[in-house]
């Protein structure tokens, strides 16, 4: 399936990528992720502030999913690795909340219908800066990395 192709762990991923990735596998899984999503906004905005945060993640999701050129891959909300269009997702929200507009114009041109990538790019920005930590669902409170990392397979 293109965009599929696992490119990275979620470990190796900047906090922010790696929770725009969980927020939408999670969202994407239907009311209980999506409940999930709204509970990791409350929690870190507060209910009104979290409430308003977290339209502009569902309005950028709806358009991805409205106005991509393919429908989008998504792996598992458990899986550990990032598949290529989940990579950019994440990019996308990384680059705009980093104000590096131009650099998110590109990418969101890439996936998205040309007309609609600066809109995307608008949205991505207020989603990233307001992204709440997010890991996987019932994971482990943040603590130390484990010593050894189990080995990779290598895809090239």
């Amino acid at each position: 399936m293109p965009g599929a192709a696992a490119l990275s762990a979620l470990e190796d991923l900047s906090p922010r990528e790696a929770g725009a990735i969980v927020g939408l596998r999670a969202w994407c899984e239907g009311p209980e992720g999506q409940a999930w999503v709204w509970q990791c906004y409350a929690h870190h905005h507060g209910p009104i502030r979290g409430r308003t945060a977290l339209r502009n993640f569902e309005a950028l999701v709806r358009m991805v999913s409205q106005y991509a050129r393919r429908p989008m891959a998504r792996h598992a909300v458990q899986c550990r690795c990032a598949g290529a269009d989940e990579c950019w997702f994440a990019r996308l929200v990384g680059l705009a909340a980093d104000n590096a507009r131009e650099d998110a114009l590109m990418l969101a041109m890439t996936f998205l219908r040309p007309d609609i990538a600066l809109q995307a790019v608008d949205l991505a920005q207020q989603a990233g800066l307001r992204l709440p930590p997010m890991k996987l669902p019932g994971s482990a409170p943040q603590g130390p990395a484990p010593s050894a990392k189990p080995a990779r397979q290598r895809l090239h």
